[in-house]
């Protein structure tokens, strides 16, 4: 299964991937450049290690939706991945404006006009995906999936925005070339070569 793998796999090829949300009528789509992942119980940054749900949530099936409230106001949109018996998800921080459904993100977003979709918040937000998607495969039904793109050259990694434990970790990934990316653009330009490295890191995510 396409998600059924460490969960920095899964983030280096949804860089330049498209999610696309179609639902009540109104279909956006938007291409990713900016995750992070998150692994199991021996990331110190990741759900598995701080909350019961969210240690429930990453652990099931790959390729389901995993929604977290941030500090009570903001839905970020995650996906769960990971290698058999093992915790994981990938972040969706940002993509660029919507190729489709530009006026549904814009009066979703208003009154910004640039920048919709910067931020895993304003990400959910103007794209449409809801706190209930938790558990809901992406697939047509629930109305939200993602469409490989083409490799993303240069790639870059650098530490996770925001937390304050396992910063040693580069396991946020972006496309450098894109304005969208959030914040901190700096990082080391990697490529497939250099995942298992990065996955050192921090030890394989494991059932504890």
């Amino acid at each position: 299964m396409w998600f059924g793998r460490h969960p920095m796999r899964v983030a280096f090829d949804l860089v330049g991937a498209m999610l696309v949300v179609d639902r009540q009528g109104e279909r956006v789509a938007a291409r990713i450049v900016e995750v992070e992942a998150y692994g199991g119980m021996e990331d110190l940054a990741s759900h598995a290690t701080m909350y019961r749900v969210g240690r429930e949530t990453i652990g099931s099936d790959p390729g389901v939706l995993y929604m977290q409230r941030s500090y009570g106001l903001h839905t970020m949109t995650n996906i769960v991945a990971h290698e058999p018996g093992q915790y994981g998800a990938v972040l969706l921080r940002a993509a660029e404006d919507p190729v489709e459904g530009l006026e549904p993100v814009r009066a979703r977003r208003s009154p910004k006009e640039f920048a919709l979709l910067v931020g895993p918040g304003s990400l959910s937000q103007g794209a449409g995906t809801w706190l209930t998607d938790t558990l809901r495969p992406l697939d047509a039904e629930t109305g939200v999936m993602l469409v490989p793109g083409p490799p993303v050259a240069g790639v870059m990694a650098s530490p996770r925005i925001g937390i304050t434990r396992a910063t040693e970790a580069k396991w946020r990934l972006f496309d450098p070339n894109s304005r969208f990316v959030s914040r901190h653009r700096r990082g080391e330009i990697i490529g497939e070569r250099d995942l298992d490295r990065l996955i050192d890191q921090l030890p394989v995510p494991s059932v504890p």
